[in-house]
């Protein structure tokens, strides 16, 4: 019998799979609406879950940082869905319930957890996610241009003049400014999109920096909407003195259906 796990403390505990359809507490954005869209019953959600809009529905047990274990505790879900990226351990450690946790830290690790997660949840529906994912990371990966940079809400300062040999930085955080690295989910989407040689490099996955060491002439900034609404300061960004763009932070970030569809479309 092939065993699949829960991480206990984040530490691997063997469960396995079920034939029965379990109640399911989704505190992943990402995953809660790949569940819904697959026919899982999720009986609640974070704040942060709002797709699709069958979640908006939902009962809200807290955010992806702090939850309500009283208002949990009401609903007796079968299951509790984590990541380590979205969620802290803390709720491992305190969780009253079973739970899986999930860890997405590239594109090619996607289609293995919809595995694991369509055994633990009786749901046939989530193996055919994971064999799309399987399916566009096997596509070649194309260099692109500046200009054809794929989920552009508004181009902030147009990249006319950056140099040949320009670096990106995805910025997720202000005060302080943080970016993602190359080696996170994001970074993996965009080098799959063609941009992975543009990466300026750290060895953390989520640094801080101090953005205006970085040489405007060639430094190419994307402003995510979320998790930080930058989306809101716009006219802020617009005094900086690089080229940037406004990028949908879903399209990037959201490692189920949603980031899949965007990868399929655009690579």
């Amino acid at each position: 019998i092939i065993s699949y796990f829960v991480f206990k403390s984040w530490r691997h505990v063997p469960v396995q799979p079920s034939e029965a359809k379990k109640r399911v507490a989704s505190l992943v954005p990402s995953w809660t609406e790949t569940l819904i869209l697959c026919g899982v019953q999720v009986v609640c959600r974070t704040s942060y879950c709002r797709h699709p809009a069958a979640a908006l529905k939902l009962p809200s047990v807290g955010g992806t940082k702090t939850i309500n274990w009283k208002k949990l505790r009401k609903l007796s879900p079968d299951i509790l869905v984590l990541d380590k990226e979205e969620n802290p351990k803390s709720f491992a450690d305190e969780s009253p319930f079973p739970f899986y946790a999930s860890h997405v830290t590239a594109v090619e690790s996607v289609d293995v957890q919809l595995r694991e997660l369509s055994s633990l949840l009786a749901c046939p529906p989530l193996l055919l996610v994971a064999d799309r994912w399987a399916s566009v990371c096997r596509k070649p990966i194309i260099p692109r241009s500046v200009e054809s940079l794929p989920g552009v809400i508004r181009w902030i300062n147009h990249p006319r003049s950056l140099s040949e040999d320009w670096k990106l930085l995805y910025l997720i955080w202000k005060d302080p400014w943080m970016v993602v690295s190359q080696n996170t989910f994001i970074g993996s989407m965009l080098t799959h999109l063609g941009f992975g040689d543009r990466f300026h490099r750290f060895d953390e996955p989520y640094p801080k920096v101090e953005l205006l060491q970085f040489d405007p002439k060639s430094t190419f900034l994307l402003f995510a909407t979320e998790p930080y609404k930058f989306d809101r300061c716009v006219d802020e960004l617009e005094t900086l003195p690089y080229a940037s763009a406004l990028v949908d932070g879903e399209s990037y970030s959201w490692f189920g259906i949603r980031s899949l569809e965007f990868l399929e479309n655009h690579k």
